[in-house]
């Protein structure tokens, strides 16, 4: 079996903490942390690993042409959010995360709710009017009107939001 490849089981949970130990205080030379970051360019010039033999994969432009203006539906996006969530995705990690303040972000109930507001609002901020569109690249943030951290029932209710442009949205929240 290639050596670093299925790990995780062949070593029991002690003998992974005993190795992670022996690795803590490690310094690397400037050499060497040099060509670990030219390593790591080469491997996102390639692409993602695809199997075991280390090969790498790109999008063929077949595929891209195929995926182009594929929209899928609510239910479908739903279904795919829950299979990937939790022990199912491939980056769990038991549970810890860096970005818990901005985890609801990445919920699919927030995705849907700022799409609703979104295009309810006709992509236009409601403060000041500018609207976002090709010709006019405006960032456009949604707002919970009722506060998404002590009004929780709201959360996901579109009567609860606003479109506001990112400068409209920073004075809603700091006054300047």
């Amino acid at each position: 079996m290639p050596k670093g490849i299925y790990q995780h089981k062949l070593h029991s949970e002690e003998t992974k903490r005993k190795m992670s130990e022996m690795k803590k205080g490690i310094k690397f030379t400037e050499e060497h942390k040099k060509k670990l970051s030219l390593a790591k360019i080469r491997w996102f010039e390639k692409g993602k690993p695809n199997n075991a033999k280390g090969k790498h994969w790109k999008w063929s432009e077949k595929q891209k042409e195929k995926m182009k203006g594929k929209k899928y539906t609510e239910e479908e996006r739903r279904k795919r959010s829950e299979n990937k969530k939790g022990e199912k995705c491939n980056f769990w990690r038991g549970g810890t995360t860096k970005l818990k303040r901005y985890k609801h972000y990445n919920n699919l109930e927030y995705k849907l709710w700022r799409e609703k507001v979104f295009k309810r609002d006709d992509y236009t901020c409601q403060k000041c009017g500018n609207r976002c569109g090709k010709e006019n690249p405006v960032i456009i943030h949604p707002h919970h009107i009722k506060s998404y951290t002590y009004y929780p029932e709201l959360r996901y209710e579109v009567d609860n939001g606003i479109t506001l442009c990112i400068s409209c949205h920073h004075i809603e929240h700091f006054g300047h």
